[in-house]
Parts: structure tokens; C-alpha cells; sequence
């Protein structure tokens, strides 16, 4: 996934370009142009769930925008970070492009206070907690830094009527606890419409126990998240009605809440944090917008 990443971030920097908007109303010898410039130095804060993949996004992006990146990886899986950041200075990044970081758990908020506060940053990354998360954007709000977070999550899994139960048991139980449930995605709500709703509960129990066996733990009921969610139906035009009334940054038909592409912005709404990776929306994230008018 990591080099999936790379390759979408390096094939989309043709696309990054300014515009010359048409100025209504402006007489002979006006014009404007409007600039897409980086921040200079981004402060990518990862976790360590899924240290090569975060990590590669938390870097190449901004890298590829034209900002330069100090990485402060999780002190629980630093050797990974230590290998990305090893990984770039091989393929020949210039020295200084990228600068990884690690830090004792005991020192973890000197060392982030410090980083959001040194002059020569200019945005902040973190991917992480929502508690976390809220403390990071607090205090960079104190030194007016902007902030990309994407937190944590209680993805919904939204079971309608004509869905096909054996697909939508199946996807529940694999997104509830892929990786033991430590994904940020993964599925810890689960709303059935009532008509289906013993049915579904036989086969998502019976699918949870052939994969899992007995002792699968029971999922968490209700969110104040936004992060991704999933819609079972037969019905696409009936299912893109219903997305509408889910506040999350995306929604899935008919497949799992863990799923991220490199092509697809991917962010949250409420208390999973706000901004997007992923995409070209991925680039105006480190990117900042310049306008420049003249007259003759």
C-alpha cells in the first residue's frame, strides 16, 4: 500500500499548477495569477499501528508538494520509521528533506510542544488518537499553525433489507477485527433494519465464530466519529440515497469501513478530525494558495 502511495503522489505532481482566474469588470493592462507554493517544513506525526503505510503517506505527499518533513515516528515501532526514512536517502533524497525523530514515551509532550512551536515548521500532520489528536491542534491553534488529523474512529456498518446478509456478515466480522481491531476503520457499530435484524444476528454470529472462534469479543455500539463507514444493499440508487444521510468522510457500498486508496481522499468529519490525504485534495493540504494581481 505504501508504494501504491508513492507511485499515485508522484504520477498527480504534473498536476499541481496555478491558475490565471478572468478578473470581470477589470479594465486594459490588469491581470492576476494565482500560485500553488509549500509550506516549507511539515511536522508529520505518526502512529505505530501501521507504521510503513502512515508513514509513507505522512511523508511522500508533502515531499512531493515541495515541503520538506520532520518525521516523529512512534516510539513503539521506531525501527520501521527509522527504515523509511533510510528507504528515501537511498533512492537519493537531498539530506535535510527528510529528518526522522524518536523520543522516549516520558518526553513525548516536551518534544511535540517544542516541534509545533519552532518557527521553521508550518503545518502540522498527526494521525493518531482523538484525545491526542485534540491536544496536538490545541497547541498548534496557540501558534496559529494549521492542522491536517485524521483520528480515531467507531466505523458504522449500515445493514438494509434487500442486502446480501452473507456478504454484509462476512465484511462486519473480517472489519471488526482485522489486526485485532487496532485500525482506525474498523467496524464497531453495526445498524440492521429491524425486518432482518434476528437473521443477521444468527449469521454474524456464526460468521464470527468460523473465523474467530467463540471468544471473538462483542463490538462497541454508538459514535460521535466520522471516519468511514459501510452501507449493505442490493439497490445502488436506493443506497447512494441513504449515504447521503451519513456524516462520515466516506462510505463504502457493499464492502468493508477498512478501506483507503492512494487516488481517494481519505479524512473525517466530527471527532475523526478534518482535512484529507489521498487524491489531488491530498496536495492542497500542502500546498498554500498566493494571489497576485498587477496593473500596467
Amino acid at each position: 500500500m505504501g508504494v501504491l502511495f508513492i507511485k499515485d503522489f508522484a504520477g498527480r505532481i504534473s498536476m499541481i499548477e496555478g491558475i490565471v482566474p478572468n478578473i470581470n469588470g477589470s479594465g486594459e493592462g490588469e491581470g492576476a495569477i494565482v500560485y500553488k507554493e509549500p509550506y516549507g517544513v511539515i511536522l508529520s506525526i505518526v502512529p505505530w499501528n501501521a507504521p510503513f503505510i502512515l508513514g509513507t503517506r505522512a511523508v511522500a505527499l508533502p515531499l512531493a508538494a515541495g515541503n520538506t518533513v520532520v518525521l516523529k515516528g512512534s516510539e513503539l515501532s521506531p525501527k520501521c520509521f527509522w527504515a523509511l526514512g533510510d528507504i528515501f536517502r537511498q533512492a537519493g533524497l537531498p539530506a535535510g528533506c527528510l529528518n526522522v525523530i524518536f523520543h522516549q514515551p516520558s518526553d513525548a509532550l516536551a518534544v511535540t510542544n517544542a516541534l509545533i512551536a519552532h518557527q521553521a515548521v508550518r503545518k502540522v500532520n498527526f494521525t493518531g488518537s482523538t484525545m491526542v489528536g485534540s491536544i496536538i491542534a490545541s497547541t498548534a491553534g496557540r501558534h496559529i499553525k494549521p492542522v491536517l488529523l485524521e483520528l480515531g474512529g467507531k466505523a458504522s456498518a449500515i445493514v438494509l433489507d434487500d442486502a446480501n446478509l452473507e456478504k454484509a456478515a462476512m465484511n462486519c466480522a473480517i472489519g471488526s477485527f482485522m489486526h485485532s481491531g487496532q485500525i482506525c476503520m474498523s467496524t464497531e457499530r453495526i445498524v440492521v433494519q429491524r425486518s432482518i435484524a434476528d437473521e443477521f444476528r444468527q449469521k454474524l454470529a456464526e460468521t464470527t465464530e468460523k473465523l474467530f472462534g467463540k471468544d471473538a469479543p462483542a463490538l462497541v455500539d454508538d459514535t460521535e466519529y466520522g471516519l468511514t463507514a459501510a452501507l449493505y444493499t442490493n439497490n445502488l440508487f436506493r443506497g447512494l440515497r441513504v449515504v447521503k444521510q451519513i456524516d462520515s468522510g466516506a462510505v463504502h457500498i457493499n464492502s468493508m469501513t477498512v478501506h483507503d486508496e492512494a487516488v481517494l481522499p481519505h479524512g473525517g468529519w466530527k471527532s475523526s478530525g478534518f482535512g484529507r490525504f489521498g487524491g489531488i485534495s491530498g496536495y492542497d493540504e500542502f500546498l498554500q494558495t498566493k494571489t497576485v494581481t498587477w496593473q500596467e
